[in-house]
Formats: structure tokens, C-alpha cells, sequence
């Protein structure tokens, strides 16, 4: 009779625990750039940028996830942990770099190809 009565009781507090846990991140895809055989071949060039918008934008997202949690109290915001201005700040600057990465793939693209190439 006992067990009928906390039965609910328990698997409301179960359902419960297993809610507050934290979501599990996947590993991000990271996409090897191959090394540049020809430094002035413009296909090489616009790998080489896309994969630093990648890692840049990567470093992004972890500045804003960062600033996010640097806004709530914690442990090492009061340890000197870096504060949510300047977080936003990098971010920022990191933005731009990627602005100006996009705009010189972009530049690249509009290279002319020879006749008759796919």
C-alpha cells in the first residue's frame, strides 16, 4: 500500500532529475583544409579562408557561450575569469576578421576561369 502511494511521488522526482540534465554537445565537425600546393591558385586560397571563417566563427560561438555564464556568478568570475565586455568585445573583433575573410573569398570567386574549365 505504501509502494502504491510514493509511487508517483518517485517517478516525479525522476523525470525530474533526468530533465535538469545538461544537453551532451556533439563534437564539432572540423573540416581538414589541405595545404596550399600552388599559393597563387585562387581555389586553394578560398579553402584556406573557409576554413579560418570556420575556426573563427567556432572561436565565436565560444566567446558568446562564455559571456553568457560570465553574466551569472560564479566561481571563476570571482576568481578573475574574464568579464562579459570584454567577451563581447572579442567577439566582436573576431566578427570582423570574418567579415573580411567572407568579402576576400567572395573577391576570389569572381576570378576569371579559362575557357572550356569546369
Amino acid at each position: 500500500m505504501l509502494l502504491r502511494t510514493l509511487l508517483p511521488t518517485l517517478l516525479l522526482a525522476a523525470s525530474t532529475a533526468t530533465a535538469q540534465e545538461p544537453p551532451k554537445k556533439e563534437a564539432p565537425v572540423i573540416v581538414p583544409v589541405p595545404l596550399a600546393r600552388d599559393a597563387d591558385d585562387p581555389h586553394q586560397q578560398i579553402q584556406k579562408l573557409i576554413g579560418e571563417v570556420e575556426t573563427r566563427l567556432r572561436q565565436i560561438d565560444k566567446l558568446l557561450a562564455d559571456a553568457g555564464s560570465a553574466a551569472r556568478p560564479s566561481a571563476a568570475s570571482a576568481a578573475g575569469g574574464p568579464r562579459t565586455a570584454e567577451l563581447v568585445k572579442r567577439s566582436q573583433e573576431a566578427g570582423k576578421q570574418v567579415v573580411e575573410a567572407i568579402d576576400k573569398i567572395l573577391e576570389l570567386a569572381d576570378h576569371p576561369h579559362p575557357a572550356g574549365a569546369s
